[in-house]
């Protein structure tokens, strides 16, 4: 396959084995349905200028995050999430959203700063900690499985989640929120394995909770 540039996988599909794209020299992009389930490591290595097409909340979208493969997110794996705003807080966001998708669902005109208090653009993602302005008041975001605030649920997660356990790290409330998936005050053991099936692609929190 050295002299194709782009390919979308059939959507059946369920597994992509290591080395299957490792003579496409060529391949720019390779669009990857919401029903695969595992990608093995080295699946698309040596590829240098590859861009995966994927769809949030899937194995295909942390695998790229995880391995710092640009991608580009092309629709949502989770169709029936809302958005609401009470007690100052803004719930039911999840990983993988974009300020613009999340005004999109609101049906209203929104604004966010992020963790450092700068306002973002439409296009960037939204995360846990950040502050929404709807209706001329501010809401911090939680957004489940995302305890370090940058949008995504990844290894750096669940290991927060482990340190916190373990009491060798210290969290805020809001990270405390994100944390803990069955609304108890403190993330357990049962959070902490939620959070990482969650991230290997073999659980999807935001259709459990």
């Amino acid at each position: 396959c050295e002299h194709i540039s782009a390919i979308e996988l059939p959507d059946k599909l369920s597994e992509i084995y290591d080395y299957t794209f490792n003579e496409c020299t060529s391949l720019v992009s390779v669009t990857i349905p919401a029903g695969v389930k595992k990608i093995s490591k080295s699946a698309f290595s040596n590829l240098q200028n590859l861009t995966l097409n994927v769809f949030s909340n899937t194995c295909a979208y942390r695998y790229a995050v995880d391995n710092g493969i640009s991608y580009r997110i092309i629709g949502t794996a989770v169709s029936d999430w809302n958005v609401t705003f009470t007690n100052s807080i803004a719930h039911g966001i999840i990983e993988g959203s974009t300020l613009s998708e999340i005004t999109e669902k609101v049906g209203s005109a929104l604004t966010a700063k992020n963790l450092a208090g700068e306002k973002i653009s439409g296009d960037s993602l939204v995360g846990t900690g950040y502050i929404i302005n709807y209706n001329g008041a501010d809401y911090t975001v939680i957004v489940k499985g995302d305890v370090n605030g940058d949008g995504n649920v990844n290894s750096r997660d669940y290991l927060i989640v482990k340190r916190t356990i373990l009491g060798t790290l210290n969290i805020s409330e809001v990270q405390k929120k994100a944390a803990c998936l069955s609304e108890t005050d403190y993330p357990t053991a049962r959070d902490y394995l939620k959070i990482k099936r969650h991230f290997l692609g073999i659980y999807n929190i935001y259709d459990q909770n």
